[in-house]
């Protein structure tokens, strides 16, 4: 769920603007990696622009030919979804154009009140999506629903409904909180093996908070066809120490420990830890 926008620029001479250009000296930008986590200050055909000091969803900004397409995910925040208009008169002003198209209505980009309007509309398809992802759990249709955010994606479960509790400013300080921790947020790599298993396998480096499925998927990243035989992880002690478990031994030895969302726990592994597992259940592969 999305709302579109596109600023077209008329006449023969059209001005040539960048993400740079856009983001100026208070938002910050990147492309989103094969795991949906932010690459930082890289641009690509569709490029994240947010505010660092509110971490939620931002938006997504793309050229084609003269025009700029802005894409604003829904549910968003309050702060977002009034950033995201505001970087839609931002371009307008750096274009010199006098309208822009929402979902193809003409707008006028001075016409507050009716931008104003916009954004009540969005506040209001963002409360409606929020509601939608809360029955869709509580009834266990879902046992949770991935937000894709602008640092990385955030599973929501019946827990995180509770602390969201249907309001969008809680929603938005959630998304910001998690999204603001200093930590890893592990994804796998994939590869054939000899006997043509397709195996999943994440890395942990010693002393650096990490964030694990307790059950691992390839989610988006593979073709829907294409199943994970084997999944391990590699313990990286340092650059020349490296060991590797298969996956479910590292998951039986931390426990759940400390949830980072419903479905990603957070781990800290210290070097003795890594240790011990590897002492324990280091395997040849």
């Amino acid at each position: 769920m999305a709302v579109d926008v596109v600023i077209r620029q008329s006449g023969l001479f059209k001005k040539e603007i960048s993400i740079q250009d856009i983001v100026a000296d208070d938002l910050k930008y990147g492309i989103m990696d094969g795991a949906f986590r932010l690459v930082p200050d890289q641009t690509g055909d569709y490029t994240v622009v947010y505010d660092s000091g509110h971490l939620c969803r931002g938006m997504e900004i793309s050229f084609e030919k003269k025009d700029i397409n802005l894409r604003l995910p829904l549910p968003n925040s309050q702060y977002d979804i009034r950033l995201f208009y505001g970087v839609v008169q931002r371009i307008c002003q750096l274009c010199k154009v006098q309208y822009f198209y929402r979902e193809d209505e003409k707008i006028r980009a001075d016409d507050l009140e009716t931008i104003e309007s916009c954004i009540n509309m969005d506040i209001d398809a963002s409360l409606g999506a929020l509601k939608s992802i809360e029955e869709n759990i509580e009834n266990d249709k879902y046992k949770c629903m991935t937000i894709f955010g602008v640092m990385n994606p955030i599973d929501i479960g019946k827990n995180e409904i509770r602390q969201i509790s249907g309001d969008l400013t809680r929603f938005g300080d959630f998304m910001d909180r998690l999204q603001n921790m200093d930590i890893y947020y592990a994804a796998p790599r994939f590869y054939q093996m000899k006997d043509g298993k397709i195996l999943g396998a994440y890395a942990l480096s010693a002393d650096v908070p990490s964030v694990i499925p307790l059950i691992p998927r390839a989610g988006m990243m593979l073709n829907e066809d294409v199943k994970v035989d084997v999944w391990n992880v590699s313990l990286v002690i340092a650059e020349e120490e490296i060991h590797t478990i298969m996956y479910e031994d590292l998951i039986d030895f931390v426990g759940e420990r400390e949830h980072y969302d419903a479905d990603n726990i957070l781990v800290l592994l210290s070097v003795d830890e890594m240790k011990e597992l590897a002492a324990k259940y280091e395997v040849e592969m």
